[in-house]
């Protein structure tokens, strides 16, 4: 941690670590590695260097701004420490992986629009893709057998996440309640912190499903998906993965972050509480069906994701192969 911060240290593989990694890598005779986030980069980087073929990174976050994010929302001394730690070094080890990868494969248009402003045109913008979801889209339970009027799905550790939970749970709720008393929500997702599982544990008509087993088939209970997200970074996975269920979405503007603005029609966007509880109450009103917006953005997330990842790593390793080395 004296040079990397404390998520890339944690990730340094060495000696017979390193030898073990690169013997099996040999046996799979990789024409590219691809690096999930900046944090592994170190051993790709050598990996690639060992076996002479061009290393990718792809990049879930502008990491530095993430973490910043992420340090001013948490809750706790302890976990100020943690972020903290991840921190150290961050802007200059992820900008220095960056400029040495052979390509980015960005997840956020507009982070890989932040990345060419400052001089990197290798970063190209290539969303996750889902192409399972695709092949499943409006299967389910029928509406009027669904367990839950409205539900959100993430992760419940992250300090943005349990944000955004407790500025629904504090501000919007009762304002839908004004008109749906009865209404039945769902918060699901790992790891709650417990200061937000108690808190749900005391709102009357909230169930909180911990560590799901099938995060699909739960969302396939839920009429209206909701988004609450007010700060993080990246593109919210969550946002994408929402797309391909048969259900309306009600989502916070910082929710679509990174989509381009021609699919927000695919979405309720809502930026203030009362507009947000009005989109729920709204969208449980009236029958639910795919938009044009909604279609064209699941073809682009979908199957068609796959194919334009595709045919970027098929560019750059036939790059590679041309001039013989990656810088």
């Amino acid at each position: 941690m004296i040079r990397r911060p404390s998520l890339v240290a944690a990730r340094q593989v060495g000696g017979s670590g390193f030898e073990a990694v690169l013997a099996v890598a040999r046996q799979f005779r990789p024409a590219a590695i691809v690096c999930e986030s900046i944090y592994g980069f170190d051993l790709a980087r050598r990996l690639g260097a060992a076996l002479a073929v061009p290393v990718l990174i792809r990049s879930h976050n502008i990491e530095f701004r993430y973490m910043a994010t992420q340090f001013r929302l948490a809750r706790t001394a302890r976990q100020k420490l943690q972020i903290a730690a991840a921190r150290l070094h961050l802007r200059r080890y992820e900008v220095a992986a960056l400029r040495s990868a052979a390509a980015v494969l960005d997840i956020s248009q507009s982070d890989a629009a932040f990345w060419h402003g400052r001089g990197m045109r290798s970063v190209s913008w290539v969303p996750p893709a889902f192409p399972d979801l695709e092949d499943e889209a409006d299967t389910g339970p029928v509406w009027a057998d669904r367990r839950f009027d409205a539900g959100y799905l993430g992760n419940l550790w992250a300090p943005n996440n349990v944000a955004a939970v407790r500025w629904f749970l504090d501000t919007v709720l009762p304002l839908i309640r004004q008109r749906r008393s009865d209404i039945d929500i769902l918060i699901a997702g790992a790891g709650a912190a417990p200061d937000l599982a108690r808190k749900i544990a005391g709102t009357p008509n909230v169930t909180l499903i911990e560590n799901p087993g099938d995060a699909v088939a739960l969302r396939r209970q839920v009429r209206v998906l909701i988004n609450p997200i007010l700060a993080g970074g990246g593109l919210n996975t969550k946002s994408l993965e929402m797309l391909f269920c048969a259900s309306p979405i009600v989502a916070t503007p910082f929710a679509l972050a990174g989509i381009p603005d021609e699919m927000a029609d695919a979405y309720e966007v809502a930026g203030t509480a009362q507009s947000f509880a009005d989109c729920v109450i709204a969208a449980l009103a009236r029958p639910y069906a795919a938009n044009a917006a909604r279609l064209a953005a699941r073809e682009r997330f979908g199957h068609g994701g796959v194919a334009v990842l595709s045919g970027l790593l098929l560019q750059e390793i036939a790059a590679h192969r041309r001039d013989g080395s990656w810088r």
